[in-house]
């Protein structure tokens, strides 16, 4: 979760100016590129990269970036969320049991 002057990173508001997404199968990962203009018209670069192994179902990674195009003030505040439900995980393991 961050902000740009102020503004909450929020899909539903201001303006998506590009929005990117890339599944790369032989290395597991999911990568997303947006360009984001906050409602008081800052724009930013989030880039991320997230990887969710099949062998050690335990671990995941995550990396996240948030670049402005011009000066602004960016707060990043990060937590993690353990008791998430997800509910496509009968789905992983019908696909384990597979293998």
């Amino acid at each position: 979760e961050f902000e740009v002057d102020g503004a909450r990173f929020d899909l539903d508001t201001g303006k998506i100016l590009e929005d990117r997404r890339e599944l790369d199968m032989r290395q597991a990962v999911m990568r997303r590129r947006i360009r984001w203009e906050s409602p008081s018209g800052r724009v930013v670069l989030v880039e991320s990269e997230r990887f969710l192994s099949m062998v050690r179902t335990s671990l995941g990674v995550l990396w996240f970036s948030v670049t402005p195009e011009a000066a602004c003030q960016i707060e990043l505040r990060s937590s993690i969320r353990a008791q998430v439900n997800n509910r496509w995980a009968d789905h992983f393991r019908a696909f384990a049991k597979e293998r």
